[in-house]
């Protein structure tokens, strides 16, 4: 009886101390998936997003489902809304990214009942693009942006906030817009907001309202790299590893408080890049915005 106390004690002081010191763990894996293989942002994303919890858990603790079985331990990337079917409520918890508020909104609305869901949503919060053009433009006074009746809706409450401040040209819904309209509002007075509603944008009218901005010497506010890319003058935006790193920070609090998303469902993006297009910026008439331009301009518009 003696002996197996003293077993029994060294058992206990073995887990307790000897395990943790030598960096083991006895407690569940954290498994990840991702359900679309093939895509490089879903590879991409996963990737990084271990490489950031490498740095909060042992890499032993991490492991990866292949065969899209998921359980009470899988925190499971739901990339886009078309992936927003696959949601498992037996995972752990089900983390989405690339989907805008709206989408994030309409999806929770519609899915009362399933509370291990948290959406970080693609949008930069519209503070932040009414900031960057009031310091990088603050002669121009016309804030104008693309709308459809679709979006007119209680739940823009951001829109709602800045309608005094914002000037809206409508499409219809085919996202037609009236060019006559835009090309009388663009002008040395006024800064183009390009916001990432869903369903507002195609092909032909990102192509008439940067070109005519660009004939107008108008500034464009855009959101994503291939947008300044295509001749918007500067965008605000995460990049991957921003979202991998705002996702694992996500899976570490989640792992670790276990309740703590029940009351909030919609995230705001952690960080943001900015990306110019030196071209388009001389163009009008302006100076590109170096290195220490662009950090102090994170900081204004913050």
């Amino acid at each position: 009886m003696q002996l197996l106390k003293i077993l029994q004690s060294a058992i206990l002081i073995f887990v307790t101390t000897i395990i943790p010191s030598i960096g083991l763990s006895i407690e569940r894996p954290i498994i990840l998936t991702t359900l679309n293989k093939t895509s490089t942002l879903n590879q991409e994303l996963l990737e990084k997003t271990n490489q950031f919890l490498n740095t909060k858990f042992s890499h032993k603790h991490i492991k990866f489902s292949g065969n899209g079985l998921v359980n009470h331990q899988t925190y499971q990337l739901i990339v886009g809304k078309k992936e927003l079917d696959k949601i498992s409520e037996k995972a752990a918890l089900n983390i989405i990214s690339y989907i805008t508020k709206l989408e994030c909104e309409e999806y929770i609305s519609s899915h009362p009942l399933i509370n291990n869901t948290i959406c970080i949503q693609f949008e930069q919060p519209l503070k932040h693009y009414i900031n960057l053009s009031k310091s990088i433009y603050p002669e121009r006074k016309d804030i104008i942006t693309l709308l459809s009746d679709t979006h007119i809706t209680t739940k823009e409450t951001d829109l709602y906030c800045y309608l005094n401040e914002i000037k809206f040209i409508y499409v219809d819904e085919k996202g037609a817009l009236n060019l006559k309209e835009l090309r009388r509002v663009l002008g040395q007075d006024s800064v183009f907001i390009m916001l990432p509603l869903p369903g507002l944008y195609n092909q032909n009218n990102i192509q008439e309202i940067l070109i005519n901005s660009y004939h107008k010497k108008t500034p464009v506010i855009a959101f994503s790299t291939s947008l300044t890319r295509a001749g918007a003058t500067i965008s605000l935006h995460s990049s991957t590893e921003q979202i991998a790193k705002q996702i694992a920070n996500i899976i570490h609090e989640h792992y670790t408080l276990k309740d703590t998303f029940k009351d909030k469902k919609i995230l705001e993006p952690d960080n943001f890049e900015i990306s110019t297009n030196e071209r388009v910026i001389k163009s009008i008439g302006s100076i590109p915005p170096d290195k220490k331009d662009i950090v102090r301009i994170k900081e204004l518009i913050r």
